[in-house]
Parts: structure tokens; C-alpha cells; sequence
């Protein structure tokens, strides 16, 4: 009994003991990013940007990972395999000859690629005031889920935050000066769609259009080489002959068809400040404070609605989520979401020991020498940033991870950006159980709940079997066609 008494009162004296407070893990540069792959990524799930960190202009590339072109697929009926075909190439493939069955399957059973992911655009801020700029450095903070740069600039110090929250479902940004009037800054929105149209309200600015109804990545001449005008009834005629020049569809070109988004941009001022909101931005100046709430919507009302005539409103979305964000200040905004993710992140930790000098390095010095000095806090750093990108672009309620997390670019991006199911997805996931994040599952889920309902289309209508199948690839809306 002694002894227990003993071993409790130690661990009653550890619980009272003082955690030593743990330096915040971070990614951190001392120049602003160079191009896309060199900014810095935030998410809450569903909404995300890429945070350039500039000093003359700043750049936040945004993504909303329901944003796809295209609508619920179209099943071509040329695509059935008779139960002969199907029994031949099973047994062309028992007997080892694949590329015999190979070429039975590309000839006969493939249908086309699925849509595309897209990018919504990009949210400028332009700083007023000229001087060159000292004492630079911007992170990522993957301990707390926020992304700073600070500088000087004209003897005043300049620092900027931002972060997407979870809880609130926008994206917020702050920045202050050490001087009463050190801010003069103006903000607009661009879109690589030119759908998408600018528009200044009352108290916000707005961005507001219409993805392409219809994308394709393969060229002209591949899809008339292997005789596929067919299966691409939006680009061909019935003849075979070419619609259009070009692979990107929009409105009158598709029947109006195609994802609907909006952004919503309000400026707060915690204290004294000037500001006007036109058509063309808005222009924030004559204070040391103000900070941004940005909501962002799209159309999306299911895998298998059509966005362009069943979806739900992208304007009132934006607007209930933005209303309802700002019933609450910056600080418990901050607060909110950092509890939020500190409840999923903090679950892990992971040290692996490197020398000092190694751990006050900018992160792109450190694995530039990575390959010749061993630093092995940096890989403790690469497992941990990689549960910061899985909590950051997979939560509950939202959209898996596709090829590119939710960070996205471009309108015709590498291999659609989508699900490549046969090992990709599976590859995204793997981290989930052992890092302790069971939670950021639940999207991959839920597609192959949905995959499963289209899939049963697919075992019945092409193959006329029972259950459900999925190929390789898919999207938003779910195709499982091969």
C-alpha cells in the first residue's frame, strides 16, 4: 500500500508540475514566395488559399472544393459489354494473354476522362505605401493553423495574419501597423473565369460567376486518332465534325450549364478607419488595424442535382455564412478556430532532435541541404506538416483530399485533379488512423457511399451484374465508368 501511495503522490506532483511551453512548430521563409508552388497553404475542410506573403502585393489564390466544371454525368450506352465480351477477356486474362484483353477493353469498354476541379480566384491586396521593405519573414505556423508575414517598411512595422476556420466555415485576415494611419492598402478579386464579374455592395465586395459547363484535357487530335468524337457530344456533331476550337465550355456554349460560386468580402475596423467599396475593390486606409472575413459558395446541392438547375443559392450561402462569422470579433474568431484545430493537431507530437543552428534556418535553406546534413527535425517537421494538410483539407462535411489536397490553380490541371481511386486516394488516406485523425476520414467515406449509388448503375447498365463497381477515376459527381 505504500508503495501506491507512493507512485500516486508522484503522479499527483507531475500533474501540478508546469509543462514547459513547446516553441510553435512552423515553416518560414525570409522572401516572399517566388510563384504558387512556393506559397503557403490554409484550409478549414472546404474552404482554402495559397498565401503568397507579399510586401507590394499580397496574393491569396482561393479554392472551394465543390468547385467542378461540368454536372452529373452522362452514361453512354455504347459502353454495355455483352456477357460474351465480358466472358472473353476474363478468359484472355486467365490464360496470361493481357495485352490481347488490353486492347478488347480500350477498344470496346472505356467511356471518357471525368471533370475537372477548378480554381474560384484570387484575392489581390495592393500596399499603397512605397519604400523598400526590411526585416521580412513570413510562416506558417502549423502548430496554431496560421499563416503570418511581417516587416518594416518606412520605420513602421508591418504584420499580417491569416487563417481559415473551421468552426466559422471563412477564411480571415488581419493586418496591422505601428502607426495610426500605416495602412493604406487596396483589395479586388480576379478569376481565371470569364464568367466571373466583380461587384461592390454596401459593406462588402463580391465576386460572382459561372464554371465551365464542360472541360476536356485531351486534345483535339487524340480523341480523332483513336475515333472517341462519340463519346464527346458537347465538342463533336453527329458527324464526327468539331463544334468548337477550343476544350472549355461556358454558358451559351453548353446550354448554361455549370457550377455557380460566390465570394464574399467584408472589411471590420476594431477601431478608427477609412474605407470606400466600389465595383472596382476596395481601398482600406488612415488606420493601424483592420481585418478581412471572406465566405466563399458554390451551387453544389448533391453528386447527382444539376448545380445549374437544381443547386442551391451560392449568394445566400455566402451571405449566411459571412453574417454569421462576424457576430463575432477577431479575437474570438482567432480563438475559435485555434482551439478547434489544437483539438485534432495536438493530439500527436513528434520529436526528432537537430542542432540549433539547423532549426534557425529558413525551412527552403533546410532542405536545400537536407540531402548532404542529416537534419532529422525536419522530417519530425514533414510528418507533422502532412497531418496539418490532412486536418486543413479534409473535415467532416466537406470534400476528400482529390490529387492536390483542395490547393488548385489551374483550369485544366494535371489529371483533372481529381480521385485517381486505384491507389492515390487510398495513398491520401493512409496517414488518417496512425496520426490520429480518424475524424478528416469522413469525407472519403461518404464518396464511396455516393460512388456506390452510381456504381450500381454501372454493374447493372454495363456489365449487367449485380452490386456496384468503380474505375479508376472519378470526380464530384461521382462517375464510375471506366
Amino acid at each position: 500500500m505504500r508503495i501506491i501511495s507512493y507512485l500516486i503522490s508522484l503522479l499527483l506532483l507531475s500533474a501540478c508540475a508546469k509543462t514547459p511551453q513547446k516553441a510553435p512548430l512552423s515553416l518560414w521563409y525570409d522572401e516572399p514566395a517566388a510563384g504558387w508552388n512556393d506559397a503557403l497553404p490554409i484550409g478549414n475542410g472546404r474552404a482554402g488559399a495559397m498565401v503568397f506573403g507579399g510586401v507590394e502585393k499580397e496574393q491569396l489564390q482561393l479554392n472551394e472544393n465543390t468547385l467542378y466544371s461540368g454536372e452529373p454525368s452522362v452514361v453512354y450506352k455504347d459502353a454495355k459489354i455483352t456477357p460474351e465480351m465480358f466472358d472473353k477477356v476474363v478468359g484472355l486474362m486467365k490464360a496470361g494473354k493481357y495485352n490481347t484483353a488490353s486492347d478488347l477493353v480500350c477498344k470496346n469498354w472505356l467511356g471518357r476522362l471525368h471533370q475537372y476541379y477548378q480554381p474560384f480566384g484570387d484575392l489581390h491586396i495592393q500596399n499603397n505605401k512605397q519604400g523598400d521593405a526590411g526585416g521580412y519573414k513570413r510562416a506558417l505556423n502549423i502548430s496554431d493553423a496560421i499563416a503570418t508575414t511581417v516587416y518594416e517598411q518606412n520605420g513602421t512595422h508591418y504584420e499580417r495574419e491569416v487563417f481559415a476556420s473551421y468552426p466559422d466555415d471563412v477564411i480571415v485576415m488581419r493586418l496591422k501597423s505601428s502607426r495610426p494611419d500605416g495602412i493604406d492598402i487596396s483589395l479586388d478579386f480576379t478569376s481565371p473565369h470569364p464568367t466571373a464579374l466583380q461587384k461592390g455592395a454596401d459593406d462588402r465586395l463580391i465576386l460572382h460567376g459561372q464554371a465551365p459547363g464542360y472541360v476536356e484535357r485531351r486534345t483535339f487530335k487524340q480523341l480523332e486518332e483513336w475515333g472517341d468524337q462519340y463519346k464527346h457530344p458537347e465538342l463533336y456533331d453527329a458527324n464526327g465534325k468539331r463544334k468548337f476550337n477550343k476544350r472549355m465550355l461556358y454558358g451559351d456554349e453548353i446550354d448554361r450549364k455549370g457550377m455557380f460560386f460566390e465570394a464574399q468580402l467584408k472589411p471590420v475596423f476594431p477601431k478608427d478607419g477609412k474605407c470606400e467599396i466600389t465595383d472596382s475593390g476596395i481601398h482600406v486606409y488612415d488606420t493601424d488595424e483592420v481585418y478581412f472575413v471572406l465566405s466563399m459558395a458554390t451551387s453544389f446541392n448533391g453528386f447527382d442535382k444539376s448545380p445549374s438547375r437544381e443547386g442551391i443559392d451560392p449568394s445566400a450561402k455566402a451571405a449566411g455564412i459571412l453574417d454569421k462569422a462576424l457576430s463575432y470579433d477577431y479575437q474570438t474568431l482567432k480563438q475559435r478556430h485555434t482551439e478547434d484545430y489544437r483539438s485534432l493537431f495536438d493530439r500527436v507530437g513528434f520529436e526528432l532532435v537537430s542542432s540549433p543552428e539547423q532549426k534557425a534556418m529558413p525551412t527552403d535553406k533546410r532542405i536545400e541541404q537536407f540531402a548532404q546534413t542529416a537534419d532529422p527535425d525536419l522530417a519530425a517537421l514533414l510528418f507533422q506538416f502532412g497531418r496539418y494538410l490532412m486536418i486543413s483539407g479534409s473535415r467532416p462535411g466537406g470534400q476528400p483530399l482529390n490529387l492536390q489536397g483542395m490547393w488548385n490553380k489551374d483550369t485544366i490541371p494535371a489529371w483533372n485533379c481529381g480521385y485517381t481511386i486505384n491507389i492515390n486516394t487510398e495513398m491520401n488516406y493512409w496517414p488518417a488512423g496512425p496520426a490520429n485523425l480518424s475524424e478528416c476520414q469522413q469525407p472519403l467515406f461518404r464518396m464511396i457511399r455516393e460512388l456506390a449509388v452510381s456504381g450500381a448503375e454501372t454493374a447493372k447498365n454495363m456489365y449487367n451484374r449485380r452490386g456496384w463497381v468503380a474505375h479508376h477515376n472519378t470526380s464530384i459527381w461521382r462517375e464510375s465508368l471506366p
